[in-house]
């Protein structure tokens, strides 16, 4: 996972603090990590992500709950490039990769 993954979806947890419960949170956190580990057996698990084609990456999303996974493999690895609440108002997702139409920057972390 990037760590722009990681912080991502820390910030969006964080935001939910006003809305749900801990227990309720705590539960989201590990559905989400329980799907990314589930990518290791199931690398092409997921639709492919439409909204990034114009990076010609074969970016793919899964869902947990209200929270969108964005990966894709390179090699032997894959990389989860984005965790976000797909909820929130996509103006204020600034930094989300479905934002931008650049160069990725990316620093691997195993899962």
């Amino acid at each position: 996972m990037l760590a722009q993954a990681n912080d991502s979806v820390k910030r969006s947890l964080q935001y939910l603090t006003t809305l749900h419960d801990r227990r309720y949170l705590l539960a989201l956190e590990r559905a989400i990590r329980k799907q990314i580990r589930s990518l290791a057996d199931h690398p092409g698990a997921g639709q492919f992500e439409l909204e990034l084609d114009w990076a010609n990456a074969g970016y793919r999303r899964a869902i947990v709950k209200d929270f969108k996974i964005v990966q894709r493999i390179d090699g032997n690895v894959i990389v989860v490039n984005d965790i976000f609440y797909s909820r929130r108002d996509p103006k204020r997702m600034k930094g989300s990769i479905c934002m931008e139409q650049g160069p990725l920057r990316e620093t691997l972390l195993r899962l």
